[in-house]
């Protein structure tokens, strides 16, 4: 946890759906709604960073890998429910 001291009151707007879905996300994970947008910024956060690696990565060796997931797993025939 972050020390008191580290913690700002910050005061801001939102759309009244937006709150309506925090605060539904928020029960459904059992936190207040400032705990709920805490984390939703903190992940944001982190997820800016992993994209920027893969960008860096992707810059770096000069090309995309993608995954077709049709050749993900070659014993399953196409088209057929893979779970």
């Amino acid at each position: 946890m972050p020390d008191r001291k580290s913690i700002v009151q910050v005061k801001f707007r939102l759309r009244k759906d937006i709150l309506r879905q925090l605060e539904r996300s928020a029960k459904a994970f059992d936190r207040s709604v400032n705990a709920e947008i805490a984390h939703r910024l903190e992940q944001s956060f982190e997820h800016a960073d992993i994209i920027a690696a893969i960008k860096e990565t992707i810059k770096s060796h000069g090309s995309v890998i993608v995954i077709d997931p049709d050749i993900a797993d070659p014993d399953q025939p196409k088209g057929e429910d893979q779970s």
